[in-house]
Formats: C-alpha cells, sequence, structure tokens
C-alpha cells in the first residue's frame, strides 16, 4: 500500500461556498484526490454554495454544529488527519484524543479585537501543526499571540500560472464580453474588511487612462449593507 493509500484527511471549512478561502481548499481537495489520497471536506454549518457543488457528494459532510457527528464521521471513514481553514469546530476535541490537527492561518485577522483574537488563537495553538500562507501572516500571529508553538511553517499561498494558462475557461463567453482585455478577479466576502470598494477605486483610475479591462468579484454576501454600497 502507497503511503497516500494510507492517509485519509479531512478539510474542515466554516461552510464552503464561495471565496478566497474557498477556492484554495478546493485546489487542495482537487490536488489531494489527483496524488491517490482519500479526502473529506466537513463544513461547520451548512451555509454552502459554489464550491460544494464541484465536490464529489460522497466527500462532503455537513456537521450541523454537532461535534459527535464529526466523530462519527472520522471513525467510519477512518481520518487520521485533519487540517483546519478558519474554522476551529472540534480541534481542541480531536487534538486532545491524539488525532493530527494541522491549522492553516489565512489571515492576519486584524479586525478581531484583543480578546476575540486570544480566544480565537488559544484554540489555534491546540494543532499539531500550524501553517501560514505567507511570512507576513505567520510573523503578525506570532507578533500578537506571542506564540510558542514548536511547529509553525510557512507555506506559500498563491497563484498557479501554468494551471490559469492551461484553462478552459470562457469567461468572455460566460459574460457576453468580446475583444482583447484584462479580467481583474477578487475571490473574497463582501466585508468592509475585504477592501471590494478600493478596488473599484483603482479600476475608475485605470478606466481613466482609456485602459480596456474586466472586472469580476466573487464572494458570499457578509455584510448587506456593504453589498448594497458596492452595488451603488
Amino acid at each position: 500500500m502507497t503511503r497516500s493509500k494510507s492517509i485519509s484527511v479531512g478539510l474542515v471549512v466554516v461552510n464552503f461556498n464561495v471565496g478566497g478561502l474557498e477556492n484554495v481548499v478546493y485546489s487542495l481537495y482537487t490536488d489531494l484526490k489527483a496524488l491517490g489520497f482519500k479526502v473529506t471536506i466537513f463544513s461547520e454549518n451548512g451555509l454552502d454554495g459554489y464550491y460544494a457543488g464541484l465536490v464529489n457528494s460522497d466527500d462532503f459532510v455537513f456537521l450541523d454544529n454537532k461535534l459527535e457527528f464529526l466523530f462519527a464521521e472520522i471513525a467510519s471513514r477512518k481520518i487520521n488527519v485533519l487540517n483546519f481553514h478558519h474554522s476551529t469546530f472540534g480541534i481542541q476535541e480531536c487534538s486532545s484524543i491524539g488525532l493530527p490537527c494541522v491549522y492553516t492561518v489565512h489571515n492576519c485577522y486584524s479586525w478581531l479585537d484583543t480578546e476575540s483574537f486570544a480566544e480565537w488563537s488559544s484554540l489555534v495553538e491546540q494543532a499539531t501543526c500550524i501553517v501560514s500562507v505567507s511570512q507576513f501572516v505567520k510573523w503578525y500571529y506570532e507578533s500578537r499571540t506571542v506564540s510558542q508553538h514548536n511547529n509553525s511553517v510557512v507555506i506559500m499561498n498563491g497563484v498557479d500560472i501554468n494551471r490559469i494558462a492551461s484553462s478552459k475557461c470562457s469567461i468572455d463567453a460566460d459574460f457576453d464580453w468580446c475583444g482583447d482585455h484584462y479580467i481583474f478577479a477578487q475571490f473574497a466576502s463582501f466585508y468592509p474588511i475585504k477592501h471590494q470598494f478600493l478596488v473599484i477605486r483603482a479600476a475608475e483610475k485605470l478606466h481613466d487612462l482609456g485602459l480596456d479591462f474586466r472586472l469580476l468579484f466573487f464572494g458570499n454576501v457578509g455584510d448587506n449593507n456593504y453589498f448594497d454600497f458596492i452595488n451603488d
């Protein structure tokens, strides 16, 4: 039996609709599957949509915030490593029974106040390994937590140019766009902290220069008032 055949991975998310984090998790899911790993995506609260629909139905589990359901699925699927993405659901309980838990820190989460950051990071510290998506994210996390975690690494998050170059995506056809132009896309939920309005301001400057381009936003509507502001 190969190493990949003996490892069953659980990816734990809060939900699995549209956003930058979801895009990264979906890429991780497809790449691990291609390498022969068994992979299950656990969705904490079930507010799922686009990316959930791309996953094999047998590989997707809605937990409904039930810890006992998570443990039952871990046992039945013989999960032997968990990778948490933003979600901390069950990380303390799983770590306490010796199940290897990897926590991926995707952001600085600078909008969390001191109390909220301390509460969140106290759970992250339960992980066997902490993975930060950039050196700056790692520095920020460790600066704010005074983390003493002895297994903290950086795995750079970025864009696979070769995958984009070989893509069969037909955005122009889908949106009835024609011509030779750049397309700028932002994958992020609609919250003020995501700064979509700054992207629009930058686009206005490009427009003033006479450049031909298109602008796309993909993401959950987290703040309805902010979303309405962007639409206006």
